[in-house]
């Protein structure tokens, strides 16, 4: 029997988030990195174009991993839903994923007093796949990204990143 699906209470929409990237050097492998962000009545029309914050995290992860896409954008809404697309996803293995979110300040701004220098850690689970042998380790895989963002709104923005 199938559960129809019911819309959530608005304080639980999210829009989903999930990166995908691969490497095929050491031990060859595909990835897949999901987050969520908060969503209302506010951002709704809006919350599934990337915006400053997605676009600095696919960057960062571009760098080092150059064919990194986002491949879900998803309003969630419904019950089941991020069940449904995190079955898609998941894989046999999975590690911590850092992201260290810093204003966009000086030193200079600092030493004055003008603002205080704030490091905001948000861990996420990457999910991994590989291709040919699990190596005993994951050493290899980078797994800490820097995020620097504008000073103005500095931690209500990085509070809209959730873990999943």
């Amino acid at each position: 029997m199938e559960i129809e699906p019911k819309l959530l209470d608005p304080i639980e929409w999210k829009v989903l988030k999930v990166i995908e990237f691969s490497d095929h050097r050491t031990y060859p492998f595909y990835a897949y990195l999901p987050y969520s962000r908060d969503l209302n009545f506010k951002n709704f029309n809006t919350a599934t174009k990337p915006d400053e914050i997605d676009n600095k995290i696919l960057k960062e992860i571009q760098n080092m991993y150059p064919n990194a896409k986002l491949i879900y954008n998803i309003k969630l809404i419904w019950t089941n839903q991020l069940e449904h697309y995190l079955q898609i996803i998941n894989r046999q293995d999975s590690i911590d994923f850092d992201l260290y979110f810093a204003p966009d300040i000086t030193s200079d701004q600092i030493q004055n007093g003008q603002v205080e220098y704030v490091n905001i850690i948000k861990r996420l689970k990457l999910q991994i796949s590989f291709i040919v042998n699990r190596p005993d380790n994951f050493n290899f895989i980078l797994n800490s990204y820097p995020i620097i963002l504008d000073n103005l709104n500095f931690n209500e923005k990085v509070e809209t990143i959730n873990h999943i």
